[in-house]
């Protein structure tokens, strides 16, 4: 609804249709060709405005749809009632700062469940604990590996997967396990 706004996305935005109005405005919508569009986002500071208007090009025929919004409970309801994609922001924030701050050779970090999990992506360095043992020989707990990345090829495991060196592992892990998971991770002193 912001026309300085729109300015400033239509000078750094390419191959972007920014519109100027009220995303809740159906008529609009159809005017633009909604319903000839690959993805629709709604970037408004207003969440309950990014649902509406994402639900509405939705019905309206856009192929995808997405909204910017903060608040979990309205996250999670938007999800159930049919928004494609919810971008939360703040969840972003905290997700590269834990990037940084993890210990071990972390390359992703996202957070879940309103931040009482997380789920992290590291490589299996050689002298982690992890490394050279089946994953039921490993000492876990509040923590799930989701897969294994080895090369191109993806491995969901179970008990009998050893993690190599230079694996790419999914895990998903309580809050309270991460500290653990971190040392198990981490270059142990022994290796120097």
């Amino acid at each position: 609804p912001d026309p300085e706004r729109c300015k400033f996305l239509v000078d750094r935005l390419k191959r972007t249709v920014v519109l100027n109005g009220n995303g809740t405005n159906a008529e609009l919508l159809r005017e633009e060709n909604i319903a000839g569009t690959d993805v629709f986002l709604a970037p408004t500071s207003d969440e309950e405005d990014n649902i509406l208007s994402a639900l509405l090009a939705q019905e309206s025929g856009a192929a995808g749809v997405m909204a910017v919004v903060n608040n979990p409970r309205y996250a999670a309801l938007a999800s159930a009632i049919g928004v494609d994609a919810i971008i939360r922001p703040n969840q972003a924030a905290v997700s590269a700062i834990l990037h940084f701050i993890r210990k071990g050779k972390v390359l992703a970090v996202t957070t879940v469940g309103e931040e009482a999990a997380e789920v992290l992506e590291v490589v299996a360095l050689e002298t982690s604990e992890l490394v050279g043992k089946p994953l039921r020989d490993v000492d876990f707990s509040d923590v799930v590996v989701g897969a294994i990345v080895r090369g191109d090829e993806v491995i969901i495991p179970g008990g009998d997967h050893v993690i190599e060196i230079g694996d790419h592992v999914v895990v998903f892990a309580l809050r309270s396990a991460i500290p653990k998971l971190e040392r198990q991770m981490m270059v142990q002193l022994r290796y120097f």
